[in-house]
């Protein structure tokens, strides 16, 4: 089992995309990786109760649902993917205010996520000390506004960069351990 522990934070302003960013990057390690998935559970993010299991057949029913709120803003998620092998990831898009994602991290923390992925303005807050008493590496990336007439394809750039640049040596690594 891979023993190295990551943290990708996503940060930036408000309203440049965090959200949309960190949805995007689950649906593609789900689709790049579903042959790998076993189970993904989701969790309320304001309870932490769990409000959903997939298993391995039903992971296509979440590349499909966008959870959409007030203003035809996405909602944030919290998802904890099981891959075959053992290893977990955490995926959280909320991290605003500072208390929601300390507590957010201490929850993935708690579930052995080997790779949690998650959202923030300016800087870790005080969690990064939290994560680094874990073992956790910290990696940052932040997210711009673009034009409006950019938006979609600079996004899309956006999120192929992360997958290429992070996530898939960090799951590939995970997966063959």
């Amino acid at each position: 089992m891979l023993r190295d522990k990551f943290v990708l934070t996503i940060y930036g302003d408000d309203n440049v995309g965090k959200t949309t960013t960190i949805i995007e990057l689950f649906k593609s390690i789900i689709s790049a990786f579903i042959d790998n998935i076993e189970i993904v559970e989701s969790y309320s993010y304001y309870t932490g109760r769990q409000d959903g299991v997939y298993k391995q057949d039903e992971l296509l029913k979440l590349l499909k649902s966008t959870r959409i709120g007030e203003g035809g803003k996405p909602l944030d998620i919290l998802y904890i993917i099981y891959l075959s092998n053992g290893g977990i990831i955490g995926i959280r898009s909320m991290g605003d205010p500072s208390k929601n994602l300390k507590g957010g991290l201490e929850f993935l923390i708690e579930k052995k996520c080997n790779i949690i992925i998650c959202a923030h303005r300016e800087h870790l807050m005080g969690s990064g000390t939290v994560l680094s008493q874990n073992g956790y590496s910290i990696y940052k990336e932040e997210k711009i506004k673009f034009d409006e007439h950019e938006k979609e394809e600079k996004n899309k750039q956006f999120i192929e960069d992360i997958l290429k640049k992070y996530l898939d040596g960090w799951i590939n690594k995970l997966i063959e351990n």
